[in-house]
């Protein structure tokens, strides 16, 4: 079996500042429309006061979501790492930590919504979904609509450049899969 020494990669301290302030002021702007939500009615009995409180609730919910998570994780963390034994994810709240190299079938990178990601496509994906909550469950589920996979790994929150990522994991892939 091929050594692979451990490789760590750190996310972008200034990324996530950025993506810290753009989720607050989505947050703000979230509160803003709820309080104001009966401006947008045409007619005293009109259901589009209740429709923009139910939106800028989802709203605030998520941004505010992904906020915290951003503000309360380290700074310093590493989150995303190679060995031998495969890649262990932790670029995203959906992230399920380690995905083995054996059972990895195919790794593509991709545009998704203006985002760049490593796409994991494995094996058998209940084995790594079996492990996760409920809430990352039906995350990782979404994700397979989207991207034909649950398993993805944010780029454009790394320090290394996407390109640069892409190449480290496929190269770590077949030293392994395939003892080159």
């Amino acid at each position: 079996m091929t050594h692979i020494d451990t490789i760590s990669i750190s996310s972008d301290i200034k990324k996530q500042n950025h993506l810290i302030i753009a989720g607050l002021v989505f947050v703000i702007a979230s509160i803003i429309i709820f309080i104001n939500a009966d401006l947008y009615a045409k007619t005293p009995d009109s259901y589009a006061p209740v429709v923009v409180r139910g939106l800028t609730t989802f709203s605030f919910l998520f941004f505010g979501g992904i906020t915290a998570f951003l503000l309360f994780k380290k700074k310093d963390d590493k989150v995303l790492y190679m060995n031998n034994k495969g890649i262990i994810d932790q670029t995203n709240a959906s992230s399920v930590g380690l995905i083995e190299w054996e059972d990895i079938v195919e790794i593509e990178a991709k545009n998704i919504f203006s985002g760049k990601f490593l796409l994991i496509t494995v094996k058998d994906p209940e084995k790594y979904l079996q492990k996760a909550p409920i809430w990352k469950k039906i995350i990782l589920k979404l994700n397979a609509l989207t991207a034909k996979t649950p398993f993805s790994i944010t780029l454009n929150s790394l320090q290394l450049d996407a390109e640069t990522t892409t190449e480290l994991v496929k190269e770590n892939y077949r030293k392994f899969k395939f003892n080159e």
